[in-house]
């Protein structure tokens, strides 16, 4: 995964998540919270770092995936 991923102009996640694949990196962009989980839980890996950033309670994103990845496990 290479840090040196550019995006132009104004940033969407979408954009964001093309640069990053571009670079080698695992991302991509989600319209609906469920989906965002769903793909975190079905791609993990022991040893897999998530960051999770928001600027609020981002429709309880912390809670469903904490019971999704303790399903999981």
């Amino acid at each position: 995964c290479s840090s040196d991923a550019e995006v132009a102009g104004t940033l969407s996640a979408k954009a964001g998540a093309a640069a990053l694949t571009t670079g080698g990196c695992d991302a991509a962009a989600f319209a609906a919270i469920d989906k965002i989980v769903d793909w975190i839980v079905a791609d993990r890996r022991d040893g897999d770092v998530v960051l999770v950033m928001s600027h609020g309670a981002s429709g309880g994103i912390w809670a469903k995936l904490l019971v999704a990845l303790e399903a999981a496990a």
